[in-house]
């Protein structure tokens, strides 16, 4: 399994495959604006990696403070893997969700409460 890792301020994000090959981004902290900049970069890096197109998770249930300026790069993400027809799996807490629901933005992602959840939805893809 390919394993990459980055840590700086508060936020740390670990890049992961998956069984299949799929990139599995796992960010543990605050996402705020001096952190969001390190998101952006490892989602983009994975949605432009020279590969076959795939869906890429992100996992945020250790994400502690979930500021909107994480949208950017998720939305940015989306729209990426969308014109090689994938998908952004987001892993979210209740917290992350309900701000998700409030914006009126869970239509555009696949959201998932747990990574189990989220790597099987991988495989029946």
């Amino acid at each position: 399994m390919d394993a990459s890792n980055s840590t700086a301020g508060r936020l740390q994000l670990f890049v992961t495959e998956d069984e299949s090959g799929s990139p599995v981004v796992t960010a543990r902290g605050d996402i705020d604006i001096t952190t969001v900049e390190q998101l952006h970069a490892s989602l983009l890096a994975q949605a432009e990696a020279p590969r076959t197109p795939s869906d890429i998770v992100l996992d945020l249930s250790g994400v502690e403070f979930f500021g909107s300026v994480a949208l950017d790069p998720m939305l940015r993400t989306r729209d990426v893997l969308s014109t090689h027809q994938a998908r952004l799996h987001v892993v979210v807490t209740d917290q992350i969700h309900r701000s998700l629901n409030i914006l009126g933005l869970t239509h555009l992602f696949v959201l998932h409460s747990d990574l189990r959840d989220a790597v099987d939805a991988l495989r029946t893809a």
